[in-house]
């Protein structure tokens, strides 16, 4: 008889990667590209966690200082696969290395990929939402993908000012208070 688990579980499709350490879930319609922009992103030099379905756990705070964590990784049939349109499945340890897999990885970031372009933004700030995954806030961008933009480019930005916006340096803001400032 298994152990009873504590830890929540959940499957959610789309494609999760390692971005410079952030684990970011690609979401997005039925061919928008998530399979593809994870190879360019491999090929830039980042890691996949699991493609198509990630199965996701929530694990609790180990003390009070620190939140709980959301861990995602490949349910094992789908292990070290990408499946890209019009080259089918690739064996990503064959293609790259080891070291563009990784086995899990806690959920940072949730990028979704947009077919349609959103009304531009007069406000640069709060640019984030946080949907719910798992009970739990998880902060997240709408990219809109066509196809003549560098996606994998745009994503690596939007995770970088992101990180930048996370230690307190906001440029929507900063871009807002010159404008009153220049009034």
């Amino acid at each position: 008889m298994p152990a009873f688990s504590s830890k929540t579980t959940h499957l959610e499709h789309g494609v999760f990667v390692a971005v410079k350490d952030v684990g970011v879930l690609i979401r997005g319609p039925a061919g928008i590209g998530k399979s593809s922009l994870a190879l360019e992103l491999l090929d830039r030099g980042h890691a996949l966690i699991s493609d198509d379905v990630v199965q996701f756990e929530v694990h609790p705070a180990q003390n009070k200082a620190d939140s709980v964590k959301i861990i995602g990784s490949a349910p094992p049939m789908l292990q070290d696969l990408l499946a890209v349109r019009d080259i089918g499945v690739l064996d990503i340890t064959e293609i790259f290395s080891n070291s563009a897999i990784i086995p899990a990885h806690r959920l940072d970031f949730i990028i979704q990929l947009d077919a349609e372009r959103t009304p531009n933004r007069s406000d640069f700030t709060d640019l984030y939402a946080h949907p719910p995954l798992l009970g739990h806030k998880i902060p997240s961008q709408t990219i809109f993908a066509h196809p003549s933009r560098n996606i994998a480019l745009i994503v690596e930005t939007a995770l970088k000012n992101y990180i930048l916006y996370k230690n307190g340096q906001d440029a929507g803001r900063k871009l807002l208070v010159r404008q009153q400032q220049y009034l």
